[in-house]
């Protein structure tokens, strides 16, 4: 009704939000069979481009990027000096035996690792001299939750990772398992070592395999955040969510996305589909459910996706007339005490605490006169009463209006209504 201060409308609401789901790797690998080069993979260019291949023709539905790309830099690159675009269209007739051209040399990884943070999306150097092989590094960057598997470290040391610091002792099956626990972000690791143009061994000996590490997964809480301000529009709403979705898909490399219908004002949450995650979850505070019409509630998930319509725009035109309008149709509100069962209570079975009668502001309240006279106490005995796990009591009080018959029924108001008031503790001992 613009009646609120800067100061008030301005304050910052947090909403956290995380996700849950459980991911299915056992009898069918998440990300794919084994990869094996063919007999045409015979350098190590080649062979980390299989991999980023492979990869990204075999991600999983519902993940926002491949499992595993390889990339390359240069140790000659000062980041301090000037940037690594720079760099590349400087060194790009060292590199590729011609000037820079933008269709030839950039956007050389797979599409889905384009805009991952920190890689580079030159095309590796063509023409290798002596000096750019000495000083070229290739750059293996693996998902979140997720381990890379190979069956032979001779490719690995081929590719200029060290067997001494960058190889991992074989397992039992002797292969060689890269593990990249993290929930937020990729892990990326530069070889120490130049790598050999032609790989040392024939493709045909090497198995590659991706696998998830933790199978009941579950994110870390974010924050939703909006102002009071934004909060009033569902368009704000939807566009905080949306942006906190997309950074759970740029670290956790996770799909969930939200949509707003404009016309209907409905909330529609959107998950990976893949028969291999199981019951996706998005968690949410029940404040913030409800706010998008999905109910006081805190999972959301493929069963209840979409919420109800929420209708953000206030018709504050003849706001207390209406509430006036509301509160005399309504009349008298008697209130009961759900934990005392009591005969003296017409029509109903529960003890009388107190009425409430409407006001020429739209209001119903408890009268004066009856503030004035001894009140009636509620007692928080063991039955009937409600104990959380904080070991907090919250006695239960009820609701009721007369229908124009007199019959004695639990209020009901469409447009929802809310309580204000004071509880007051009375010592037992005092008489």
């Amino acid at each position: 009704m613009e009646l609120d201060t800067d100061d008030e409308l301005n304050q910052v609401l947090n909403f956290p939000l995380h996700v849950k789901m459980n991911l299915f790797d056992i009898t069918q690998p998440f990300y794919g069979n084994f990869y094996t080069p063919d007999t045409s993979v015979v350098t190590t260019d080649l062979l980390a481009k299989g991999i980023n291949a492979y990869y990204e023709i075999n991600k999983p539905k519902g993940l926002y990027r491949l499992g595993c790309v390889f990339d390359w830099t240069d140790r000659r690159f000062n980041p301090h000096l000037e940037r690594w675009d720079q760099f590349v269209k400087w060194m790009a007739p060292d590199y590729y035996d011609e000037d820079f051209d933008i269709t030839k040399h950039f956007n050389a990884l797979p599409v889905s690792a384009r805009n991952l943070q920190g890689v580079n999306n030159y095309l590796y150097p063509t023409d290798l001299n002596d000096l750019s092989v000495e000083s070229l590094r290739f750059c293996m960057n693996l998902a979140p939750n997720a381990n890379l598997t190979f069956s032979n470290k001779q490719f690995l040391i081929d590719l200029g990772f060290s067997d001494e610091t960058q190889i991992p002792i074989a397992n039992s099956k002797n292969q060689y398992v890269y593990k990249n626990p993290s929930k937020s972000s990729f892990m990326r690791l530069i070889a120490d070592n130049p790598a050999v143009i032609n790989l040392s061994k024939k493709p045909s000996v090497l198995k590659v395999r991706m696998q998830v590490i933790a199978t009941n997964y579950f994110s870390e809480p974010v924050l939703v955040q909006v102002t009071i301000r934004q909060s009033l529009k569902n368009d704000n709403f939807a566009a905080a969510i949306k942006t906190v979705l997309l950074d759970i898909a740029d670290k956790e490399n996770l799909q969930f996305n939200i949509s707003y219908n404009k016309v209907t004002k409905v909330f529609d949450f959107s998950f990976p589909i893949n028969d291999k995650i199981i019951n996706p979850t998005i968690v949410v505070g029940a404040e913030l459910a409800e706010r998008l019409g999905f109910g006081l509630i805190n999972d959301i998930t493929l069963a209840n996706k979409t919420g109800l319509p929420v209708n953000d725009k206030l018709d504050d035109a003849l706001v207390q007339e209406k509430s006036r309008a509301l509160a005399y149709d309504t009349g008298v509100v008697i209130i009961t005490d759900e934990n005392k069962s009591t005969r003296f209570t017409s029509q109903v079975p529960t003890k009388y605490m107190s009425s409430l009668y409407p006001t020429g502001t739209g209001t119903l309240e408890i009268q004066a006169s009856d503030l004035c006279q001894t009140m009636p106490t509620a007692d928080l005995t063991e039955t009937g009463i409600i104990l959380t796990e904080k070991g907090n009591v919250y006695p239960c009080f009820k609701l009721w209006r007369f229908l124009d018959n007199n019959e004695l029924v639990p209020l009901v108001w469409i447009v929802g209504a809310f309580i204000n008031g004071v509880l007051r503790g009375i010592n037992p001992s005092i008489k």
